[in-house]
């Protein structure tokens, strides 16, 4: 299926706007150039135009007009729409009334819409926002940091089952493997009595403080240098020896680095902030002014008892 015959489906209420005769499109364009026509049908450069504006986001247009075919198959499926409509308008089955209600409520609510975007747009434009992304910067620091954190392998000799002194004299033979250079993942193979040794050959991934048993903590975030081979650690799980991989330090992303989203940020909340005090308004004024009493019949139609 096309990439675009998606779109184009869920729009179909906005082609009814136009091709019902319910909007009256002022060109784009000076001259309306004619790329197909066909049965009655034109498709225009205007058309086209007008199809890229409604049906592509913004911020993907350009990606998507890139891909190949994306032009023909926006004349297609302007072409396509049109011819269903010419022979939907021969069909007097159709229920024209919900059709026109339909497309005349769209058209309501992408007037709407470009009303509130507009008005996005006045409150957020022109203003410096800068002294306010850095206030956020400094208040919310820790949005912005990233602790200390470690990748490591391991490899775990429960005590269940043996007595201590057998328990770690495994962990120590697996230690000795280890420091004497073997593949860390077949020590772990061989010895690991961890549950998901079998499925992660040991690796643990980054984690950050907190996240392990306190003997098991203190350890790792004591190793320094990539490789390193702990000495036999005991937990409550049993007896771990330790490889380090990584030690990332506690770092914090500069404020010139974050400025840009976390002013889209505030723009977003002030935008929200708009939007909903309007509605709460809008609704209020509904809500005092409905004559609650004449919807009776509908909900008795909907919601029979």
């Amino acid at each position: 299926m096309p990439f675009l015959w998606g779109i184009i489906l869920n729009k179909f209420a906005r082609y009814l706007l136009t091709y019902l005769g319910l909007v009256v499109a002022l060109p784009l364009f000076a001259s309306e150039e004619v790329i197909l026509q066909r049965s009655g049908i034109t498709v225009t450069v205007s058309d086209v135009n007008h199809y890229i504006l409604s049906n592509t986001p913004e911020k993907d247009r350009a990606s998507i007009l890139a891909k190949k075919n994306a032009f023909k198959e926006i004349i297609e499926n302007i072409y396509i729409f049109r011819s269903l409509e010419n022979e939907a308008r021969q069909n007097s089955n159709l229920d024209w009334a919900q059709i026109n209600w339909s497309a005349e409520m769209q058209k309501t609510r992408i007037i709407a819409l470009a009303l509130l975007k507009n008005e996005d747009r006045l409150a957020t434009d022109g203003h410096n926002w800068e002294p306010a992304a850095r206030e956020v910067y400094l208040a919310e620091g820790e949005r912005f940091s990233t602790p200390e954190m470690v990748r490591a392998y391991h490899v775990l000799v429960k005590i269940e089952g043996r007595t201590k002194s057998e328990a770690k004299s495994l962990i120590q033979e697996a230690r000795k493997q280890a420091l004497n250079g073997e593949d860390f993942k077949k020590v772990v193979a061989r010895y690991s009595e961890d549950p998901s040794a079998k499925r992660n050959k040991g690796d643990l991934g980054f984690f950050k403080r907190g996240q392990m048993v306190k003997p098991f903590e203190k350890v790792v975030f004591s190793m320094k240098k990539p490789d390193e081979i702990s000495e036999v650690i005991e937990t409550k799980y049993g007896f771990h020896i330790i490889k380090l991989i990584e030690h990332k330090a506690a770092s914090k992303r500069s404020f010139d680095s974050v400025k840009e989203e976390i002013i889209g940020q505030l723009k977003s909340a002030k935008r929200n902030q708009l939007r909903q005090d309007r509605f709460i308004k809008l609704r209020s004024e509904a809500a005092v002014s409905m004559d609650k009493a004449k919807l009776e019949p509908l909900k008795e139609k909907y919601h029979p008892q």
